[in-house]
C-alpha cells in the first residue's frame, strides 16, 4: 500500500478488525443517538453491484436521463458500473469468470 494512501477513519472495508457487521453497528448506533436527541433520522441505502445485470444498459441510461433528469455527471458515475466489472468463482483448480 502506498504510504501516502490512508483509508477514511470510518471505512470498514479492507481494514483489519472491521467488517459489514461493524459498519452496521456504527450505523445503528448513530441512528439511535440521533433519535435519542429527538432529531429526524433518515437512511438511504444504495446497492448497485448486481442491479444492472438484467436490464439493457442503453435503455436504462436513456430512461434515467430523459425521464428522471439524471445529470451527465451522475449518469457517467452509474454507467461506470456497466463496464469493466467481472466476478470470478474458484473451486479447487476450476475457475469461472464472468464479465459485465
Amino acid at each position: 500500500m502506498d504510504s501516502c494512501f490512508s483509508l477514511p477513519a470510518l471505512q470498514s472495508a479492507y481494514r483489519t478488525g472491521h467488517s459489514t457487521e461493524t459498519a452496521m453497528v456504527k450505523v445503528q448506533s448513530d441512528i439511535i443517538c440521533i433519535m435519542d436527541n429527538n432529531q429526524i433520522t433518515q437512511l438511504v441505502l444504495l446497492g448497485l453491484s448486481a442491479a444492472f445485470d438484467t436490464v439493457d444498459h442503453c435503455v436504462l441510461s436513456t430512461v434515467m436521463q430523459n425521464q428522471y433528469g439524471v445529470s451527465s455527471t451522475t449518469l457517467g458515475w452509474i454507467e461506470s458500473y456497466f463496464t469493466g466489472r467481472y466476478q470470478q468463482v474458484s473451486i479447487g483448480s476450476v475457475s469461472l469468470t464472468s464479465s459485465h
